[in-house]
């Protein structure tokens, strides 16, 4: 359901659904993904992927109000930021075990609000909440080394 890119070739023989029925199911999703809360988007396994979709393909830009409502309640803000975590594993010769390596992916945040906002949210967070939970706080600690480095 992507929208062929700027230079993408494609024949109708490659293509699942006829290139004219697009923009009518593309409008359909967004209607659905409007339609949610934001703990059902949160809640959703491809969240991330739906949240690139929907900036692709709502001129609108409903996905702002989405975003915002999301960065208004300190209990979403994880699962928000979690969408943003690229991990890795890398497996070497005799390990049984992988080393994983989690990097947060600040410009693409950026791609959705301000990521400085965002590092004032977190630290209001940190300093209230002294009871963050484990996984949290990697998250937040995470998305902090990431906004220094920047």
């Amino acid at each position: 359901m992507a929208t062929p890119r700027e230079g993408e070739q494609h024949s109708e023989h490659d293509l699942i659904l006829p290139s004219e029925s697009l923009p009518n199911l593309q409008a359909k999703c967004v209607a659905r993904l409007q339609g949610m809360t934001p703990e059902e988007f949160l809640n959703q396994s491809n969240a991330e992927y739906l949240l690139w979709a929907w900036r692709e393909w709502d001129a609108n830009r409903g996905w702002e109000s989405l975003v915002s409502r999301i960065l208004d309640h300190d209990s979403l803000l994880p699962p928000f930021l979690a969408l943003f975590v690229a991990t890795s594993e890398i497996w070497t010769a005799g390990d049984r075990v992988a080393t994983k390596h989690q990097k947060f992916r600040l410009d693409e945040l950026g791609q959705f609000c301000d990521p400085r906002e965002v590092q004032a949210r977190v630290d209001r967070i940190e300093r209230e909440n002294q009871d963050l939970s484990d996984p949290h706080r990697k998250l937040i600690a995470l998305f902090k080394n990431s906004y220094t480095a920047s």
